[in-house]
């Protein structure tokens, strides 16, 4: 199935709800049906779209954005998180009514107490009012043959009555792969509603009828029900393209991509993580911050180097309790390792292993081992001096520091001295 023709034939049908053009009965007919008929595919698709993450148990059907504004170098955007319009249809109908009868203020009429009835039953708490609306259509089927003159008229045409409630919901993961259970949700939301209403769902029909006096004498021939869900914006959702015009190093779903991209190439990747990673790869903690994404799922918490320090540390956001983060790495050039020990021996080759290691854990018993040496002596050739290989400290004198790797050590400063610096005078040469 097509897709996106699916879901343009579903927007045009909503969009009919507020024209003036009223379709035939044959049509509406064939809109049920095919509502009926396309769900299960719909659902196939949407299920294969998002089969590579599992949805969560739980979801706010209608979380306000989460994002916040994010400067980047040259240009500046707002974060928000991707908004998912969730349109549940519905429909019931009335048998035994005389289309002859009803006026087209009597349509009007059935449209407008039907939106209000369903408005004020479904879109309350916990959803947001003002994020969730309701639309319909009202149309009488004339299944009479023509009347030779003098036949007295049989009231048994059929007036059905099509409904649909949208819901904006937003999703909360940066590449909207919670879309399924924000669907799920904000469709359990609505039921619940309806079933705990005022008018009630299964009401809707006969508060409708006792405000159409034309309709006092006709039978409810289809209780009120819900049909499943239809998600339109779902093809623009997966459409995660690079944002090569717009000035931002990051990449969008918003469906307002360049024509070449959609006729040249596939330019589409199914998640922002996907689409950073293989066009901002050089960038990529900046281009899933830009996206709306969560930064933190990109740690990895290995280890990298930092020159500054001159030891290791994490690749995860910094402050993250229990680790040594140095914050994200910027991008796809920096060597990461699994252990602080690899790190420390392919970056900072010429430092002692075990104060690299205890620096870059932050294992403050490693790091107080390290510091206290090896007690040996070693020539510090900017003073002239021999020290002692430990941390410099105000109890010791003779600490000159941590030796580093290839300095050779000796038992004593004596024999450092007369061994290294025998031209310097003895008593300048130690301390």
């Amino acid at each position: 199935m097509n897709l996106s023709r699916f879901v343009l034939a579903m927007s045009l049908f909503v969009g009919s709800a507020t024209s003036n053009n009223v379709p035939a009965a044959s049509d509406l007919a064939n809109e049920i049906r095919a509502w009926n008929d396309n769900v299960a595919v719909l659902s196939d698709e949407l299920s294969r779209r998002l089969q590579t993450t599992n949805a969560p148990s739980t979801a706010d059907p209608v979380a306000a954005p989460t994002g916040s504004p994010t400067t980047a170098a040259g240009a500046s955007m707002t974060v928000t998180d991707d908004p998912v319009d969730i349109n549940i249809p519905g429909k019931f109908a009335y048998s035994g009514v005389d289309c002859s009868t009803i006026s087209a203020t009597d349509i009007a009429t059935i449209e407008t107490k039907t939106n209000e009835l369903v408005k004020a039953d479904a879109c309350v708490a916990p959803l947001d009012p003002s994020k969730c609306s309701v639309s319909s259509k009202a149309t009488c089927n004339d299944t009479r043959r023509k009347l030779v003159r003098g036949e007295r008229h049989l009231a048994t045409d059929t007036l059905d009555v099509l409904f649909n409630i949208t819901v904006t919901s937003y999703c909360q993961s940066g590449d909207c792969s919670d879309v399924q259970a924000i669907i799920t949700s904000v469709e359990n939301t609505v039921e619940t509603n309806l079933a705990a209403g005022t008018t009630k769902l299964t009401g809707l029909p006969a508060a409708i009828q006792s405000a159409v006096t034309d309709l006092a004498s006709a039978t409810v021939s289809v209780n009120a029900v819900l049909q499943d869900v239809i998600v339109p914006l779902l093809e623009n959702l997966l459409n995660w393209y690079p944002d090569w015009h717009g000035g931002t190093n990051t990449c969008k779903n918003d469906g307002q991509y360049p024509f070449y991209m959609s006729r040249h190439g596939s330019y589409f990747r199914s998640t922002l993580k996907d689409c950073c990673e293989y066009y901002y790869g050089w960038a990529l903690n900046e281009c899933l911050s830009l996206g709306g994404g969560n930064t933190a799922s990109l740690a990895s918490d290995k280890f990298y180097a930092d020159y500054d320090t001159e030891s290791c540390v994490q690749d995860c956001p910094k402050g993250t309790s229990g680790k040594n983060c140095g914050g994200l790495v910027e991008g796809n050039w920096v060597v990461k390792y699994t252990t602080a020990s690899e790190c420390c021996k392919g970056k900072f080759w010429w430092i002692e292993e075990n104060v690299c290691i205890g620096e870059s854990t932050q294992n403050q018993t490693a790091i107080a081992t390290a510091n206290a040496g090896s007690g040996k002596y070693y020539v510090d050739w900017e003073k002239e001096k021999c020290v002692k290989d430990c941390a410099v400290s105000a109890t010791d004198a003779e600490c000159g520091g941590l030796a580093k790797k290839w300095d050779p050590l000796y038992t004593s400063a004596n024999i450092c001295c007369s061994t290294r610096l025998s031209y310097i005078d003895r008593a300048k040469c130690t301390r």
